[in-house]
């Protein structure tokens, strides 16, 4: 029997794609990273079509207002029917952008994910492992190398720390970084977040403790923020389709 309780059916994607990409300045990109065609495809539309895949049919997409005709076309032409966009007029920060979607959101628990990078990640399994922890925010963490510098500590219980917490230094930890996914309880993080918050690994995660896990992940991790990464996606953008598979998103 179906436990409608752990149906990603209840659970909406927020996806933050507000963002400025400044690493890629010099590419003058003339829109949203996330816009960005591979094999005439855009990059969000894989994204979202490896969300629906597993189970998720609510999506809330953060833009900058410049972005708003760009984005907004992109909804009309590909996005599932259950699709809201969220315009910012100035996207400061990830934790700013989190707050303005987050108020987009009608379900108790929300998907947070950025939209510059590639994971291959059972959501189901990660959702459930959210719940069965009752956490208000569970991070998709990894140790491998070349990752972004978000560190966190990891506890032998896959609870979740940041390096940050002096008090912690003298228990044994496995250090990790996260990747720029999240499950989270909606309210509490809209709770958590500060006007003056920085990002949204950082500050709203510390006041969530100590209800916060980890979910590890083992897989290939691929953000394309950067020119060289972007380059060589480019040339080999099989690897998205490896990852996120065909498409086949309908209204």
């Amino acid at each position: 029997m179906r436990d409608n309780k752990l149906s990603l059916e209840n659970v909406t994607a927020l996806i933050l794609a507000s963002g400025d990409a400044e690493r890629l300045s010099s590419l003058n990109l003339g829109g949203p990273k996330c816009l960005i065609e591979f094999n005439g495809v855009p990059f969000i539309k894989y994204l979202m079509h490896w969300l629906y895949s597993q189970g998720i049919e609510r999506f809330v997409i953060t833009t900058k207002e410049k972005h708003f005709l760009s984005m907004e076309e992109f909804i009309n032409r590909y996005a599932p029917l259950n699709t809201i966009l969220v315009t910012e007029k100035t996207a400061v920060n990830t934790a700013r952008s989190a707050f303005a979607g987050l108020k987009a959101v009608s379900t108790s628990t929300t998907l947070l994910i950025v939209a510059d990078s590639i994971f291959d990640v059972d959501l189901k399994e990660m959702y459930v492992s959210h719940k069965n922890h009752d956490a208000l925010a569970t991070a998709l963490v990894s140790d491998r190398e070349g990752l972004p510098d978000y560190p966190v500590l990891v506890s032998a219980d896959n609870k979740c720390f940041t390096m940050y917490n002096h008090r912690l230094v003298d228990q044994n930890f496995r250090s990790a970084s996260t990747t720029g996914l999240y499950f989270v309880d909606t309210m509490a993080l809209m709770k958590a977040i500060n006007l003056s918050d920085t990002e949204i690994n950082k500050e709203p995660m510390e006041r969530l403790l100590p209800r916060v896990y980890a979910f590890w992940y083992t897989d290939t991790y691929y953000d394309f923020g950067t020119p060289a990464n972007l380059e060589w996606l480019q040339k080999h953008p099989e690897f998205i389709r490896s990852r996120y598979g065909y498409l086949h998103i309908n209204k």
